[in-house]
């Protein structure tokens, strides 16, 4: 067997093995069960779910109406298809886009640089620290007080 041939057939076992592990995460029971709880939770608009859009819940409910449909009254995942498996991963991961809208962003700490001379030495070495919402503040708190003295 050719070296390239080699590679493909080991991507492509790495790719199975990681889609049978993302089934083998949840039983169909399991699934079904998780669904269930968030359509009475979505429907019930508790919670942060009370923020969820009229066209993000409509769009919710259409991929979970999906999933019971391929779900069905199979009781394990060795009994989907791959296609079968294919639409439930795509209906579940946009569930989560869905549900990733309602999240409260995370604000990324800014990084600033600057190059420093080291001790003892006149080159200049490149320091990067980050900087939070908190640090600014509080070093703006500490330049009020060393000018007020």
């Amino acid at each position: 067997m050719s070296p390239v041939r080699l590679r493909f057939t080991a991507i492509a076992l790495l790719f199975a093995a990681a889609s049978s592990s993302l089934m083998a995460a949840g039983t169909v029971a399991e699934r079904r069960a998780n669904q269930e709880r968030l359509r009475t939770s979505v429907e019930a608009r508790e919670g942060k779910f009370a923020k969820l859009g009229v066209e993000d819940r409509a769009a919710l409910m259409r991929e979970q109406d999906k999933i019971f449909s391929i779900l069905g009254d199979k009781s394990a995942t060795s009994q989907l298809s791959g296609e079968e498996q294919r639409r439930l991963e795509g209906s579940e991961a946009s569930i989560d886009r869905i549900l990733a809208k309602l999240e409260p962003a995370v604000a990324k700490p800014k990084v600033v640089c600057s190059y420093e001379a080291r001790v003892g030495s006149n080159r200049k070495e490149k320091v990067c620290r980050r900087i939070d919402s908190s640090d600014s503040a509080n070093a703006r708190q500490a330049l009020r007080k060393m000018q007020t003295r």
